[in-house]
């Protein structure tokens, strides 16, 4: 579990805890400054849309309700559903240490001689690259957790 400099509950990280039915790689809280905060480390899944560019990168959110472009997401967000995505931080992260202890997955920085570049040198947004590469991609925010800066 890691923390940032956020103000949080005991309830919150409860709740967190249980994301998905406990079935999860990664659960990440949402965290606010006056808007959703870290969209700089959430990246939602790829998805198409008719109405959007065919999107083949983990793509950003937005920091305004229903934060993400895909339906699917809108939905879930409405419904208080947890939203699976491909990379998240927001405040406080529970993550499984499975691919940690097991597949020696590290935080690290960008390695420039790498053949498919990650989509960030960010350490939050690489770990997930390196989670999926070993399977763990089961990487999900919880609406219903919402932390402050």
């Amino acid at each position: 579990m890691f923390f940032n400099d956020v103000i949080w509950k005991v309830s919150d990280i409860l709740t967190l805890l249980g994301t998905n039915g406990y079935n999860y790689d990664a659960a990440c809280a949402m965290d606010f400054y006056w808007a959703f905060y870290d969209t700089f480390a959430t990246r939602e899944l790829p998805f198409f849309s008719s109405s959007l560019p065919n999107i083949r990168f983990p793509w950003p959110p937005t920091s305004y309700y229903p934060y993400f472009y895909s339906k699917t997401a809108h939905q879930q967000i409405y419904n208080g559903e947890s939203v699976q995505v491909y990379s998240c931080w927001n405040g406080v992260v529970i993550m499984n240490a499975e691919q940690f202890v097991k597949q020696g997955v590290k935080f690290r920085a960008l390695v420039p001689q790498e053949r498919e570049v990650p989509f960030e040198a960010s350490e939050c947004c690489l770990v997930y690259s390196d989670f999926r590469k070993f399977g763990y991609d089961k990487v999900f925010i919880n609406p219903n957790v919402m932390v402050c800066i």
